[in-house]
């Protein structure tokens, strides 16, 4: 039996203010009475991620995190909020991380933007297997709100479900009373937490560079000239860069993706060429 009356549905709201109004969405909910790993475990990372970046000074992107009841939360957040969607960039939904499993990655419904890119590399260079999924492929819950119809907020998921296709329940304790804190470990939820903030600094950290020189870059008197008989492989790849950087179409995080350099030597050769004035940073806005 149902009825429709005057109450309240209670959500946790975190946001942390950038340098620029538009935000990255961090959701986790919670409505399963009596689990812990679905999906306690994905609020526990995404308050200590809240907590990381309260504590920096220095954010580029608006932080907005959220706890609420399992898609009816996010369906009522919204339908409130509608004038915060034009706002929001990015989303990354946290769930079932406590468990011993491997991570799997779901991508946006876009399945190619910035953040998709940035949580692949992320757990890539993570050097820890994982498994990939394209939208609903592995959990359905928030994100498929915030990605969903008239929204269409590029959300991925991080957690450690089976993908559905094999039919498999997420994990063998999964919507019953033994999902109990003796299943899942804190070292697990740490490293959901660890590749959660690597997702995000890497695109608050992201820019489109810009040449302002013509030619090839004489890159022994900036002290970064690889030589090409012992390290052929990056020699080349330093090459590649040269070739994409005259139009400024690709931002760090896509040359990363596209040209299979360690998004930290990239970084570290791109932040070079500023301080020497031969690219420009060209920042979200």
């Amino acid at each position: 039996d149902s009825k429709f009356e005057a109450g309240e549905l209670k959500v946790g709201e975190i946001y942390v203010p950038g340098a620029i109004d538009k935000e990255i969405v961090i959701l986790a909910h919670l409505c399963h009475p009596c689990m812990v790993d679905d999906d306690l475990s994905g609020v526990a990372a995404l308050v200590s991620v809240a907590k990381h970046f309260l504590g920096r000074s220095n954010n580029h992107y608006s932080y907005r995190f959220l706890i609420l009841p399992e898609t009816i939360g996010s369906i009522t957040y919204l339908s409130h909020n509608e004038h915060l969607i034009e706002k929001m960039e990015f989303g990354l939904f946290l769930e079932m991380l406590g468990h011993d499993d491997l991570f799997s990655l779901q991508k946006s419904k876009q399945d190619t933007t910035l953040i998709d890119k940035a949580a692949e590399i992320c757990l890539k260079e993570s050097n820890m297997k994982f498994r990939l999924g394209k939208f609903r492929e592995v959990v359905r819950n928030d994100e498929k709100v915030f990605n969903g119809l008239g929204v269409n907020v590029p959300t991925i998921s991080l957690s450690r479900s089976k993908l559905r296709e094999t039919r498999e329940l997420p994990y063998p304790e999964y919507h019953s009373s033994a999902d109990t804190p003796e299943i899942i470990s804190y070292e697990r939820i740490k490293e959901a937490e660890t590749i959660a903030i690597n997702i995000l600094e890497m695109l608050d950290k992201n820019y489109w560079p810009k040449a302002k020189v013509k030619g090839p870059i004489f890159l022994t008197r900036y002290d970064m000239w690889i030589d090409r008989q012992t390290k052929y492989e990056l020699s080349s790849k330093m090459q590649d860069l040269f070739h994409c950087l005259h139009d400024c179409q690709k931002s760090l995080i896509e040359l990363t993706y596209e040209l299979e350099i360690p998004h930290k030597i990239l970084k570290e050769w791109l932040d070079k060429f500023f301080e020497n004035k031969l690219i420009d940073k060209i920042l979200p806005s």
